[in-house]
C-alpha cells in the first residue's frame, strides 16, 4: 500500500513538474492554447532577410537632372545606397540583440528558406512632403497539394504602415526608424513564441 503511494506521489510530482516545463516552455492563453499571434512562429529556427525598393531601381524620367534617382526620390544614388546598407545594419543588429537566428541561404536550400522581407517605398504627393510605407512579411515554402513537386511562396505574417508623414530633410532618419518597426515586432513575436 506505500508503494502504491509512493508510487502516485513520484507521478503527481513528474506530472507537476512537466506540466511546469510545458508551461514555461511557451506563451499560452489561460485555456492552454497557444495564442493566434504566435502561431506563425512555433517551430520556425529563423529567417533570411530581404531588404526590398531601395537598390537597383532605374528611374526613367524626362527632363531630369544628372541624378534622376535624386530627382524622384529625394535621395542620390550614393544616399540611397547609404540607407540601405544603414537599415541593413540596423536590422541584422536587431536580430543579434533579440538573439533570434540568421539563416544562411548557403546552409539551407533557398527554395524552402523561410524569409522576413521588408519591402521601403516612400513618395512626395506635394512640395515638402513625404510619405514613407513599409511593409515587412514573412513568407515561406509551401507544397501544392495538387502537385507536390511545386512550391509556392506563402505569406504566414506581415506588418504593414502606409503614409508615414516626413520631410526631405528627415527622411532618411526616418525611413531607418519605420523600416525597423515592423522588424521590431517580428521580434517580439518570434521571442515570444521561443521563450523558455
Amino acid at each position: 500500500m506505500s508503494m502504491i503511494r509512493l508510487l502516485t506521489a513520484a507521478y503527481c510530482c513528474c506530472s507537476i513538474l512537466f506540466v511546469s516545463r510545458a508551461a514555461l516552455s511557451q506563451e499560452r492563453a489561460p485555456n492552454g492554447q497557444v495564442y493566434g499571434e504566435l502561431r506563425p512562429f512555433v517551430g520556425l529556427e529563423g529567417v533570411t532577410v530581404q531588404l526590398l525598393g531601395l537598390r537597383g531601381i532605374i528611374y526613367n524620367v524626362r527632363g531630369a537632372s544628372a541624378d534622376p534617382g535624386k530627382d524622384v526620390t529625394g535621395l542620390s544614388s550614393r544616399e540611397l545606397e547609404q540607407l540601405d546598407r544603414d537599415i541593413h545594419d540596423d536590422i541584422m543588429g536587431a536580430f543579434r540583440e533579440r538573439g533570434v537566428p540568421l539563416l544562411d541561404r548557403g546552409q539551407q536550400s533557398p527554395d524552402t528558406t523561410p524569409r522576413l522581407e521588408v519591402r521601403v517605398h516612400w513618395m512626395n504627393p506635394k512640395q515638402g512632403v513625404l510619405l514613407i510605407d513599409v511593409t515587412t512579411r514573412m513568407t515561406e515554402a509551401a507544397r501544392l497539394v495538387k502537385d507536390q513537386s511545386k512550391i509556392v511562396w506563402a505569406q504566414t505574417w506581415g506588418s504593414d504602415l502606409s503614409g508615414y508623414p516626413t520631410s526631405p530633410e528627415s527622411l532618411a532618419k526616418d525611413v531607418r526608424r519605420v523600416a525597423l518597426g515592423g522588424v521590431s515586432e517580428f521580434l517580439e513575436l518570434y521571442v515570444r513564441a521561443h521563450s523558455k
